[in-house]
């Protein structure tokens, strides 16, 4: 399945997109997802200089604490916390 760029724009939750800077994968991946993240309303990205493709798969424990820390600062700032900006 193919997703447009404009179908990103429909996306009503916080996204985080991440990626190996040296994804072997991907030409260009820090374009293509600077490109992607500015069509996604609330949207967060992380890069990393090691890893593969998927960056998930190539370095599990950096996306699990990187989802982690994002989870939890969606958190407070749902519940209205003044340090929700505070990581």
């Amino acid at each position: 399945m193919s997703i447009r760029l404009t179908q990103l724009r429909e996306i009503a939750c916080p996204v985080l997109l991440t990626a190996s800077l040296r994804d072997n994968a991907l030409p260009n991946v820090a374009g293509q997802l600077c490109h992607m993240a500015e069509q996604i309303p609330d949207c967060q990205i992380f890069f990393n200089n090691a890893g593969e493709h998927p960056l998930m798969w190539s370095w599990p424990e950096l996306f699990q604490a990187i989802a982690w820390t994002i989870l939890h600062l969606l958190a407070r700032v749902a519940e209205g916390s003044a340090a929700a900006y505070e990581l």
